[in-house]
């Protein structure tokens, strides 16, 4: 499975040509995790379809008439609309049940467990700073304020310290976000802070200089998909599998 260049208008023409059960996903950064997650799935004599992002996704869900005889399924990062509502226009389309795919399929302990003592602790603190960062953007995407989410954990919360860059904070203008807001992720973290970050602070620590032993994003996401702890990873496979082996689209 690779990443697809195609556009909307040349993914509706392929799907109209195949006759394989077809999974669509969003495809930048998280065709990688699909494949660890194709038998999970069931997608044996299906195919994962990337496509080029969330809006091209969602997109070509609104063009599902066009290839009406095929077996599909929609799946999609939950995004910011977890703090929100879904459209109404995408209510079949399958949304993971965290943030993104990424959150669902770090929802268990198997990565954290490969944090020693002290590895956890400076975890623990940075991924407070990282949470409160978090949540002002939240706040600010329910105030209908653009928001900025590409950050990295490094540029957020440098190498060596234990709070956000006061340079970033003054640059962004940041505010403490409310407190309700700030506890509902911390709490939650693994499943409402967003799984880039969250990723990025693992990663952060398990490839540390100097540590024996290095783990690379990619080797943290298939260490977690493959771990047997996934409630949330199973219910979307059900849910996919019910529409690829269920109705047609």
């Amino acid at each position: 499975m690779s990443h697809s260049p195609l556009t909307v208008d040349e993914l509706v023409a392929t799907l109209q040509r195949t006759s394989l059960p077809t999974l669509l996903v969003e495809g930048t950064t998280d065709a990688s995790v699909y494949r660890h997650l194709e038998e999970r799935f069931g997608l044996t004599g299906g195919t994962v379809l990337p496509c080029n992002g969330r809006n091209c996704l969602l997109d070509l869900h609104r063009r599902r008439s066009e290839f009406r005889g095929l077996k599909t399924a929609f799946l999609a990062d939950r995004d910011l609309w977890l703090f929100g509502v879904v459209p109404p226009e995408f209510s079949d389309v399958i949304f993971t049940n965290g943030y993104s795919i990424e959150n669902d399929v770090l929802d268990g302990e198997s990565v954290e467990r490969l944090l020693d003592s002290h590895e956890l602790a400076e975890f623990r603190t940075v991924l407070d700073e990282i949470c409160r960062w978090f949540a002002f953007e939240v706040g600010e995407y329910l105030r209908g304020v653009n928001v900025a989410l590409e950050h990295h954990v490094n540029r957020l919360v440098p190498l060596g310290a234990s709070r956000l860059d006061s340079g970033w904070c003054a640059e962004r203008g940041f505010r403490e976000p409310p407190s309700q807001l700030y506890n509902e992720i911390r709490v939650d973290y693994r499943q409402k802070l967003r799984g880039k970050q969250l990723l990025q602070c693992l990663v952060r620590l398990l490839s540390a200089e100097g540590r024996s032993s290095k783990f690379s994003r990619a080797n943290l996401l298939e260490i977690a998909a493959k771990s047997n702890e996934h409630k949330r990873l199973d219910s979307l496979a059900g849910a996919v599998g019910n529409r690829l082996h269920g109705h047609s689209a």
